[in-house]
């Protein structure tokens, strides 16, 4: 068969015109030595490869459709949560402060540290956690629940050494009112050296997050 011979015969046999860009894919693909001919070998392996083609896109197709029904139904009912109590503040009973420690390198080649002791205080509310020095992959979490936006909370680093004493050598106060959505904000902080304030003991990746309410979380999630 020939293209020609092809156009015609769709042709013949709908009510539409065959789109010839599309007919001229579908014969390219068929012509497998490009002699501007289909023989019946060329066009039963042709026609298998495109039946089992199809049925996996479609297989695919419907896939991503029941999957995005699902996500778009799940993300409907949550954002019916406008009717969660909120505070004045605009946090609903499940608001919390999230704080993690999530990348730490300790300079080993100082002297006199054992490890370093983390300090989150909020309201009074102090968790704390102690960074071996050859612990660098650390992963720390803590959380808190918040209760006024012009809060601020404390990051004290404390350095501990072979003897298990204490020394203050960083802290960061950080307001709540700087975190705008309910993105996480990545901070970086570097911690010197008491005696060389150009030298550092440590650098220290931390993630602040403040979850204020179901509705807004949500709500920001089915927007995109």
């Amino acid at each position: 068969m020939t293209q020609d011979e092809i156009s015609q015969f769709l042709n013949d046999h709908s009510e539409y015109q065959f789109d010839p860009i599309l007919l001229q894919k579908l014969f390219s693909n068929l012509d497998v030595d490009d002699n501007n001919f289909i023989t019946v070998e060329e066009f039963i392996k042709g026609y298998l490869q495109f039946e089992i083609d199809i049925n996996k896109n479609n297989y695919e197709f419907k896939r991503r459709i029941i999957d995005d029904q699902n996500n778009y139904n799940n993300l409907e009912k949550k954002c019916l949560y406008k009717l969660e109590k909120i505070s004045s503040e605009g946090f609903c009973e499940n608001a919390k402060i999230i704080v993690e420690i999530n990348y730490v390198v300790i300079q080993k080649q100082i002297e006199g540290i054992n490890s370093i002791r983390i300090k989150v205080n909020y309201n009074d509310e102090i968790k704390e956690k102690n960074i071996l020095i050859n612990d660098i992959n650390n992963n720390e979490r803590f959380e808190f629940k918040p209760i006024f936006l012009r809060d601020k909370f404390e990051i004290y680093f404390i350095k501990v050494d072979k003897d298990n004493n204490e020394y203050e050598i960083e802290s960061k106060r950080f307001p709540l009112d700087k975190i705008t959505s309910q993105e996480k904000k990545i901070i970086k902080i570097i911690i010197p050296v008491i005696e060389d304030k150009d030298k550092a003991v440590a650098y220290i990746n931390c993630k602040i997050g403040i979850f204020l309410n179901d509705y807004e979380f949500y709500e920001s999630l089915y927007k995109k």
